[in-house]
């Protein structure tokens, strides 16, 4: 792919956590977090650029943290992508988590104190890249991710 076909990039992100914040007695809880980055070409095509898959989490312990973080760092990722390159092409997020879209979007505060830093940062380097976001459903990620 030429760098000058590349139209858009869409960027899908999801997190989760087994046991999601309650270890059950066992005093663990496993996080993870996955994001892919596909370029849209003039013709089209789509075309994956990044993809991280299941990285795990520890030092989190909840699906909404884990489903911050894995939007955080696909922003990351996107805004060294930009500052190595120069690609200034329109972002489109997708996630699946109503609350992390609603947040970062505005629609509703987010209140909890332990997602109140991953909100603000992911709404900062959003404005950062011009990007927007949207909404798709969880069996759409399955797709897309696997998961």
């Amino acid at each position: 792919m030429k760098r000058s076909d590349l139209v858009s990039l869409e960027v899908y992100t999801d997190g989760g956590c087994s046991n999601n914040g309650n270890a059950n007695g066992s005093g663990v809880v496993s996080c993870y977090g996955s994001y892919l980055v596909v370029a849209v070409t003039k013709d089209g095509k789509q075309v994956r650029v990044k993809h991280e898959e299941k990285l795990p989490m520890p030092h989190l312990s909840t699906n909404n943290e884990a489903e911050y973080q894995a939007f955080v760092n696909g922003e990351k990722y996107l805004v060294d992508l930009f500052s190595r390159t120069g690609i200034d092409v329109p972002v489109m997020f997708k996630v699946d988590s109503d609350l992390v879209f609603t947040q970062v979007m505005g629609i509703k505060k987010c209140k909890a104190e332990n997602l109140k830093a991953f909100c603000f940062q992911a709404r900062e380097q959003l404005a950062v890249l011009e990007a927007d976001v949207q909404r798709i459903s969880g069996d759409d990620m399955k797709i897309v991710l696997g998961h």
